[in-house]
């Protein structure tokens, strides 16, 4: 009732206020306006999905510091986050033109507000989006708190209820009718207790934004989504699909963007004046409360107000038009292209303002973002929210560019910046495995892999090579420490390159084109992005080798075998067609050059297609339509690498292939045993790992130089490999026992089985330590007492070896000497614990500290050498290794092993040992 008396007194008053005279144009607001929006977004209606992706592309208007989720209905802060997905896939191109905020720095001010409208006293429980409103109510800013209501407006009687301080701070915009209705107790409560709060309630005059005005043409709601929004980016995208309630689908309705439109254009702190949101009128007895203008003239019948929004309607589509361009891709002008003019143009006013340009769009990292046209136009966004890039050409083109106009120009400002970027590339260099990631905090955690895709390490690579071999324009600006430093990461990654060439039935074959940072198997990416051999990033890869001068036996075999996959696996008579529509098929065409697919399944190498379901399909067109037009799934790139690899080959004949480097002979340790068979075995590269082993085997090396007699040598060497018990590093194996064996040590190593599979299933039959005891029964079988056994491991595989000297005395046998590589000497990790015992033995106390090789240590173990990686976290401190020396008497020695690549110092000291034992 009293709501009612309010309304008619402000209905009354209206009459008395002249309007102002409205200008044909409004002005900006002089400052960002700081604002929250509290939305339903997600319940029964779209239309706050649509009102959401309008304020998003003027994000850069304001400082958003909360989007609360406020129901009633089904939406919930996770509606929210979906939107913003959208949004993070349109921000490369719109920060291009503006400072537009991260979708990151959004979603950290997305909150769950009331899930419920307020019960009849109009407030309950704080809630996470009460409590945001009060901490950005009461933070040190002079500007006023604009609450954007598209929902329940609980949240905000919560937060008033719990904090009537920040009062004077607020601005509220409330988007009445429906809203109101659904939570008239907590809208109540603020018109009773808080009479003084600025509130603008516009019950009927948002419906303006969509209800008449100029619908000619193509401003019509249907034509404008259609012509201007549908086919514009992500966001267009998601806006066309949005299905408001009461309107056709791809249609606008929006219903709450007039709040944003009111901050837009026109002065915020003036509701009686125009806006394109609207204008409003003092109600009557309240200093701050504005209600929708009664005037006949304004109404859009039967809705008062209404046309004090739809009399812009001209200017604000065209506006979003506009804005709705900005989500288009921008083509990235190539590097090549500015590098083939002559000097002269690079001390033109061009070079100069594209040189700027480059500069301003560096990130604070010393990188560049992909996708970007970096070299059109000024970053007019935050630096500090670039994502530095390696993909789509990013960074290794800017850095050209600059290196060029440093050489020519003398600028040593430009000379500066490109040594930034070349620092960049540096530092970004996976330490583990010399690899490099696509993205650099980017929200996909798929880009911190080594990435080929795009040609990202490529590229890199290339332009290591050019900068270690001191061609200008590197000559002139890099300095010898920077260029020593690039050699290293060149050779480092090249190393990379060879060991994440994927084996198949013991033959090399191609890369994937992502490979996990620290097991180098083929990973996954995107959905449709399966772990497969790369029918496109190969060919580049295989190019790049074959440019590297002098190469080694390795390098040689590399490129023949990855040749060899595409001579064998090219196909033949199809050819991409495309229609006036724009979709994409693969059509008969006899005469078509040869085609590779893009991915091709692992093991099998059949061409594999998929969609955003991840499911993997055999056939291309049975992927949407959608799919196969987005995406290239046929390359022909290999035909040009095949041309070249015809003349390259006659230089670098083929060697054998590089697994007879490491000349070991495999059998199984368990000859005759059935439960072997439980897991299949999967070998994903050159030896470098093998995973699923479901059959122990026993790799036997001779030593070199072995004299015919067979005289028993005085000791050997059992090697167990590293892999956190889900894979084995057989790589690294098979170079440690050819080295040793070099020495005139008989090796074996320990093929043991792997508890945990790729898919993540556990094998409880499958023991490691149980294959070690197995292995070293029989070498001291067929040995005799009279020669000496050692063990000696990396990381997991030297947690075995530790295991097999400290528990001796329980097993009744044990090593003569161990040797381990960064290996827990205390309890393991968890992480290896279940991988071994399964998930619910590996938490258990009395099975972590009997897999503690520390706790279990006694004067009767055999010496032991340990060396860690530097920042190992499995190094024991001083005073550990002090009592355990003392009190265990054990006869231990300690060393840090800064290159892993090398022969670790606790093998070949314990190799050492044994020479005297």
């Amino acid at each position: 009732m009293k709501h009612a008396v309010l309304v008619t007194l402000a209905i009354l008053a209206a009459a008395l206020i002249s309007h102002a005279d409205e200008s044909s144009t409004l002005a900006k607001p002089s400052s960002k306006p700081r604002v929250i929006i509290s939305t339903d977004l997600g319940g029964s209606d779209a239309d706050d999905t649509q009102s959401l992706i309008h304020y998003l592309l003027y994000a850069d208007s304001f400082d958003t510091e909360g989007i609360i989720s406020s129901p009633p209905g089904p939406g919930r802060s996770s509606s929210i986050h979906k939107v913003l997905d959208h949004y993070a896939s349109d921000w490369q191109w719109l920060r291009a033109h503006s400072d537009f905020p991260h979708a990151r720095s959004l979603r950290k001010r997305v909150k769950q507000g009331s899930v419920e409208p307020a019960a009849e006293k109009g407030f309950g429980a704080p809630t996470e989006g009460s409590e945001w409103i009060i901490r950005c109510a009461r933070e040190d800013d002079p500007r006023p708190l604009w609450v954007l209501v598209w929902g329940c407006i609980t949240d905000v009687a919560q937060a008033l209820h719990d904090a009537p301080d920040i009062r004077a701070k607020l601005r509220v915009h409330f988007i009445g009718s429906w809203n109101l209705r659904q939570d008239k107790h907590a809208f109540a409560y603020i018109e009773k207790e808080h009479p003084e709060l600025f509130t603008i309630h516009n019950d009927t005059t948002f419906r303006g934004w969509y209800r008449g005005g100029n619908q000619a043409a193509d401003l019509s709601n249907q034509s404008f989504v259609a012509e201007h929004v549908a086919e514009y980016g992500a966001l267009g995208q998601l806006f066309a699909s949005c299905h408001a309630s009461g309107v056709p689908k791809a249609s606008i309705k929006m219903g709450d963007t007039p709040t944003v439109a009111y901050l837009l254009r026109g002065d915020p702190d003036a509701p009686t004046l125009p806006h394109w949101g609207g204008r409003f009128v003092k109600l009557a007895g309240r200093p701050n409360w504005y209600v929708d203008d009664p005037s006949p003239e304004f109404a859009e019948a039967p809705h008062p107000g209404a046309r004090t929004v739809n009399r812009w309607r001209t200017d604000y589509l065209r506006d979003w038009q506009q804005r709705m361009t900005w989500c288009l891709p921008i083509p990235k002008t190539r590097w090549t292209s500015f590098l083939e003019h002559d000097d002269n143009w690079f001390r033109s006013q061009e070079a100069e303002q594209i040189a700027a340009n480059v500069i301003s769009h560096q990130a604070i990292s010393g990188g560049w973002a992909k996708s970007l046209g970096t070299f059109q136009f000024p970053f007019f966004g935050n630096v500090s929210e670039i994502d530095a890039s390696f993909d789509n050409q990013a960074t290794d083109g800017e850095i050209r560019f600059l290196a060029k106009m440093a050489q020519i120009t003398g600028d040593a400002t430009y000379a500066n910046n490109c040594l930034q970027g070349i620092d960049f590339i540096l530092a970004t260099q996976h330490q583990r495995s010399g690899g490099w990631p696509q993205e650099i905090s980017s929200e996909e955690p798929y880009a911190d892999q080594i990435t080929y895709n795009d040609d990202a390490m490529v590229n890199i690579l290339e332009l290591l090579s050019d900068i270690s071999s001191s061609v200008e324009p590197f000559k002139t600006i890099v300095d010898e420490p920077r260029r020593a430093a690039c050699e290293k990461a060149l050779q480092r990654g090249i190393q990379c390159v060879l060991q994440t060439q994927v084996i198949t039935n013991g033959t090399l074959t191609l890369w994937c084109a992502q490979h996990d940072r620290n097991t180098l198997l083929p990973c996954a990416a995107r959905a449709y992005e399966h772990p497969s051999l790369s029918g496109q990033e190969s060919a580049r890869i295989l190019r790049f080798l074959m440019k590297v001068p002098g190469p080694t036996p390795d390098i040689i075999a590399s490129v023949h075998a990855g040749c060899r996959w595409f001579h064998d696996n090219q196909i033949s008579g199809i050819r991409r067609k495309q229609a006036p529509n724009g979709d994409i098929s693969m059509k008969p065409a006899p005469d078509a050059r040869p085609l590779w697919a893009r991915f091709n399944e692992l093991g099998t190498n059949r061409p594999i297609f998929s969609d955003h379901d991840g499911i993997i399909r055999y056939k291309f067109e049975e992927i949407s339509q959608q799919r196969r037009n987005k995406y290239r799934w046929y390359s022909s790139r290999a035909e040009d690498v095949l041309t070249v690899y015809q003349m390259w080959s006659k230089q670098y004949p083929n060697v054998p292939n590089r697994l007879m480097t490491f000349a070991g002979v495999e059998r199984r340790l368990y000859p005759a045993r059935q439960s072997d068979e439980i897991n299949r075995e999967v070998a994903v590269r050159n030896y470098a790992s093998v995973a699923n082993v479901s059959q122990a085997a026993r790799i036997d090396y001779p030593p070199v130089g072995a004299d015919e007699q067979n005289v028993p040598p005085p000791s050997r060497v059992i090697l167990c490999p590293g892999g956190n018990y889900q894979y084995l590093k057989l790589r690294n194996a098979h170079q440690q026992a050819a080295e040793i064996a070099r020495m005139g040590i008989p090796v074996t190593i320990l093929k043991y089985r792997t508890p945990v599979s790729l898919e993540g299933t556990h094998n409880a039959e499958a023991h490691p330590l149980e294959d070690l005891f197995e292995l070293m029964r029989q070498l001291r079988q067929e040995s005799g007492p009279a020669v000496k056994i050692g063990i000696i491991g990396s990381d997991a595989g030297g947690h075995l070896a530790l295991m097999a000297a400290t528990h001796s005395d329980k097993f009744g046998t044990g090593p003569d000497f161990v040797g381990a590589a960064n290996a827990p000497f205390q309890a393991p990790p968890v992480e290896w614990m279940t991988a071994m015992l399964g998930p619910e033995n590996g938490t258990d106390p009395l099975l972590q500290d009997f897999y503690s090789a520390g706790l279990h240590s006694h004067a009767g173990a055999c010496p032991i050498s340990l060396s860690y990686r530097e920042g190992s976290d499995f190094r024991p401190d001083a005073t550990q290794w002090a009592q355990l020396s003392l009190q265990r008497k054990l006869k231990i020695s300690i060393a840090d092993d800064t290159d892993p690549r090398e022969l670790p110092k606790a093998f070949s000291d314990a190799v050492s040992a044994a020479g005297s034992l």
